[in-house]
C-alpha cells in the first residue's frame, strides 16, 4: 500500500502543539531505545540459551561419566567373579560325594570373597542364583538363591536373549525385598569343561535410587534416564508415567551434543550416549520452551522496566508539556481580543525567563507601547480639534458681520 506523504504532512500539521512535542519525544527518545532494547533482548536471549545449553552439555558429560564409573565397577566385579574358578568349582553340581562341611567351607569363602568386594568397590549386593540341590541355597533373603524362582522373571528372559553376554537389568524381587528396586548386571555362569551348561547366574546389584540420585537436571523438567538397547528402562530422575522418552531407532551411540527433535508434537533437545561397558544408553531430554523460559522472564523483566520508566517519563514530561503549551494558549486568547482593539496585558506572567516569558513580557510592553500610542494619539486628536474649532470661529464672526451691515 503507497503511503501518500502529503496526507500524513496534513495530519501532522493539524496536531496540537502539545501533541507534535510528545510524538517528537516518542521518536527521538523512547523509539531510538526500544529498537536498541529490542536488539538487547535478543541478544540476551541468544546468549542465555548458548549459556544453558553448555551447562546441559557439560551436566550430561558428568553425568555420562559417573554413571560409566559407578557401572564399570559392577562389570568388574561380576567378570572377576565369573572366572574365579572356586566360584566355578563349587557351584558345580557333581556325581561325585562331597563332604557337607567341605561345601559349606567352599561356599563360606566365596561369601568373604563377595563381600570384600562389595566393601571394595561400595556396590550394594552380590548374588548367586544357583541350583536348588546346592545346600546353601534359601528361599529367603541371602547371598544363594534358587535359581528356578527367576526363569520366568522379565528381567530372566532379558538375559536369556543376550545369548550370554552379560546384560543391565532392573528389577524388584518381590520374593526377597518388596521395598527396593535394583539395577544390577546380570551374567550366566557356565560349567567350564562343558560350555553348553549353565551352573548358575551371577548378579551383581545396585539401588536404583544410587543410579537415580546422580542424574540431576541442569535445568527443571530436564528428564534424564538410562535404558537397555532393547528399550527397558532400568533408571530415572522422574516417574516412568511422566517420563518423556524417545524411540529407540533415534538414539545415538554418541552424540557430541543436544540436538533439536520433535518429540509428541513439541520441540525438544536431545541428547543420548552408549555408557561403556554396558548395554544401556543415557537420554536426556529437555522441552525447548522451558529452556527458554528462564531468559523469557528475565526479557519480561526488562521489558517491565522499560514500560516503567516510559510511563515515568510520560507522567514527568507531560505538565512541563502543558506548562509550555498553557502559555502558548493563553497567548493566543489574549491576540483575539487584540485584533478588535482590546488590548489586555498577561498577568502573572512576566516572571518566567525562558524564550516564551520573554515573548509574553515583550507582548506585555508592547501592550503598554500600543496603549499609550492610543491615547497620545487620542490626545493629539483632541488638540487637533480645539485648534480648528478655534480656527473657525474669527471667520464666522465676519462673515456674521457682513451680513448685519448689508
Amino acid at each position: 500500500m503507497k503511503v501518500n506523504i502529503n496526507v500524513i504532512k496534513q495530519w501532522y500539521y493539524r496536531l496540537s502543539l502539545s501533541t507534535k512535542i510528545i510524538i517528537l519525544v516518542c521518536l527521538a527518545g523512547m523509539l531510538p531505545i526500544g529498537v536498541g532494547l529490542v536488539i538487547s533482548v535478543r541478544e540476551i536471549q541468544r546468549q542465555s540459551y548458548d549459556r544453558q545449553l553448555y551447562a546441559l552439555n557439560q551436566g550430561f558429560e558428568q553425568t555420562s561419566q559417573a554413571l560409566e564409573d559407578k557401572m564399570s565397577r559392577l562389570h568388574n566385579i561380576s567378570t572377576m567373579l565369573a572366572v574365579n574358578d572356586m566360584v566355578n568349582l563349587s557351584l558345580k553340581l557333581t556325581g561325585e560325594e562331597k563332604v557337607l562341611a567341605q561345601q559349606l567351607a567352599d561356599f563360606e569363602s566365596i561369601d568373604s570373597y563377595a563381600y570384600g568386594m562389595e566393601m571394595a568397590f561400595e556396590t550394594s549386593n552380590i548374588w548367586f542364583y544357583i541350583d536348588d540341590a546346592l545346600p546353601v541355597v534359601s528361599d529367603n533373603t541371602g547371598r544363594y538363591r534358587s535359581l528356578n524362582t527367576v526363569r520366568q522373571t522379565r528381567w530372566y528372559q532379558e538375559l536369556m536373549n543376550s545369548n550370554g553376554t552379560p546384560t543391565w537389568v532392573s528389577f524388584r524381587e518381590d520374593k526377597y525385598d518388596t521395598s527396593r528396586d535394583y539395577v544390577a548386571i546380570a551374567r550366566q555362569l557356565w560349567d567350564q569343561e562343558d560350555y553348553s551348561q549353565e551352573i548358575g547366574v551371577l548378579v551383581v546389584s545396585l539401588e536404583r535410587d544410587l543410579l537415580e540420585d546422580m542424574m540431576i537436571g541442569t535445568v527443571e523438567g530436564q528428564a534424564i534416564y538410562v535404558e537397555t538397547g532393547e528399550g527397558s528402562l532400568l533408571a530415572a530422575n522422574m516417574e516412568e508415567t511422566a517420563l518423556p522418552r524417545i524411540p529407540t531407532g533415534m538414539r545415538s551411540e554418541q552424540d557430541i551434543s543436544f540436538k533439536e527433535v520433535v518429540l509428541d508434537g513439541r520441540s525438544c533437545l536431545v541428547r543420548s550416549q552408549l555408557l561403556e561397558w554396558t548395554n544401556a544408553y543415557l537420554v536426556s531430554v529437555v522441552d525447548r520452551q522451558q529452556l527458554l523460559s528462564t531468559t523469557h522472564v528475565a526479557n519480561v523483566g526488562i521489558v517491565a522496566w522499560y514500560l516503567v520508566v516510559c510511563l515515568v517519563v510520560l507522567v514527568v514530561f507531560i505538565p512541563l508539556t502543558r506548562s509550555i503549551t498553557l502559555r502558548l494558549k493563553l497567548l493566543k486568547a489574549q491576540m483575539v481580543p487584540a485584533r478588535d482593539g482590546k488590548l489586555l496585558k498577561i498577568e502573572n506572567a512576566e516572571n518566567d525567563a525562558d524564550e516564551i516569558g520573554q515573548l509574553i513580557s515583550r507582548y506585555n510592553s508592547m501592550t503598554e507601547q500600543v496603549s499609550g500610542l492610543l491615547v497620545e494619539q487620542y490626545a493629539l486628536g483632541q488638540e487637533k480639534m480645539q485648534l480648528e474649532l478655534k480656527a473657525l470661529r474669527p471667520r464666522s464672526t465676519r462673515i456674521f458681520c457682513t451680513i448685519r451691515l448689508t
